[in-house]
């Protein structure tokens, strides 16, 4: 394989691909004065150079092709993901007798065009000029419509995505999570008493509530996390590889963060709180994304009647294995609570399940210091 490039900038590039140094040598002094011209003898090289290099914006390729033929390649670039690359203008070379079978088949693979060798010079300039220049044209409005729907798709006062946006990205994690058995949590964080803060403060005070609100959650998120506003007054969050415990801490975290922060409005602090729903859903269950995110709204509902600035579970994640059978014990004193890190390594998530309510009780922060040492002790494997 050899790559070569002329000394021009801002050329567009051309990859040549054929066996024959002497094809090679010959199509880069005919193109060269034009275009930054790139070489590679077999399939597998110019596959590498197609994915390295962004400013190849057609290729030349011969069928017979060692390590991997031209229409392999050609497939090969058709099933690419990215959109650079599937869409890339493959003109294919053929000798001088009309093997139409050949033919056919670099067209039922994809091939954009077909050439003549050996090349006649005004002809292969002419197929390059054209094929580059549609494909820079195509790259251009691609990425002018990529900004576009990127646009359509977040919220302009809180910079969030939108529900459009959350929607169309959740139903990804889902598949994902499905696909690879993997847990996945949904939030829905809802302001606390929203129609009075805007009844009493003002549209311009309430949107800024909603923004500080939009600003503690992001502070608070991975960056593969998908964020969204999804009403007036609230926020959906769909994580990957998070299991309700891994929610419940995120989700105190955020619930902590927004009812320590001091908000004012026309010069007086204005206490605001939410009331934040977790669903995970079962592993095996194809649930659309409305669903996943209905049944989030409804747990922060749940959360919300209870008097806000609190959180509410729907766990229906994946089936705990059996426990075994308890051995006896004395019972503890009415009003104590007996933590056995045996009990928290054999269901970790059952047991802040049964414990979550007396940790309502606690501070904020005495109850998530809590409950990241649980975590802790969960994750920890006993001492030999």
């Amino acid at each position: 394989m050899s790559e070569s490039r002329s000394s021009g900038d801002n050329l567009p590039g051309i990859l040549i691909v054929d066996p024959s140094k002497v094809v090679l040598v010959a199509a880069r002094k005919l193109l060269e004065p034009h275009f930054s011209v790139y070489l590679a003898e077999g399939g597998n090289a110019a596959w590498e150079l197609i994915e390295s290099i962004p400013d190849i914006t057609a290729m030349f390729t011969e069928q017979n092709l060692p390590s991997l033929s031209g229409i392999d390649l050609l497939r090969r670039i058709r099933d690419s993901g990215d959109p650079r690359v599937a869409n890339l203008p493959v003109v294919v070379t053929t000798s001088g007798e009309r093997d139409e079978a050949t033919r056919r088949a670099a067209l039922d693979a994809g091939a954009t065009d077909f050439i003549l060798k050996p090349f006649d010079a005004v002809d292969l300039l002419t197929r390059a000029r054209a094929w580059s220049s549609t494909s820079v044209r195509a790259h251009s409005l691609h990425e002018h419509n990529q900004v576009l729907r990127e646009l359509v798709m977040v919220d302009t006062d809180t910079r969030a995505g939108n529900r459009d946006y959350f929607l169309q990205e959740s139903v990804k994690d889902r598949s994902f999570c499905v696909r690879h058995r993997r847990a996945q949590a949904v939030l829905h964080v809802a302001v606390d008493h929203f129609d009075r803060i805007l009844r009493e403060q003002g549209r311009v005070a309430a949107r800024e509530a909603v923004g500080m609100v939009a600003e503690v959650i992001r502070s608070k998120c991975r960056r593969e996390d998908t964020f969204a506003r999804v009403g007036e007054s609230a926020f959906a969050l769909s994580l990957l590889h998070t299991d309700h415990i891994g929610a419940r801490v995120l989700a105190e975290r955020i619930r902590q963060a927004i009812a320590q922060k001091v908000f004012k409005a026309r010069g007086m602090a204005v206490a605001i709180t939410v009331s934040i729903g977790i669903y995970v859903p079962p592993y095996e269950a194809d649930l659309k994304a409305e669903q996943l995110l209905e049944q989030a709204e409804k747990s922060a509902r749940i959360a919300a009647r209870a008097g806000g600035n609190q959180t509410n579970v729907v766990n229906e994640g994946a089936p705990r294995p059996a426990a075994a059978a308890p051995a006896a014990a004395k019972p503890a004193p009415a009003g104590t609570v007996t933590l056995q890190a045996e009990s928290i390594a054999e269901d970790p998530q059952l047991f802040i399940d049964k414990l979550f309510p007396l940790l309502q009780r606690l501070e904020d922060s005495d109850r998530l210091a809590l409950i990241d040492r649980l975590l802790v002790m969960a994750e920890t494997p006993p001492a030999d």
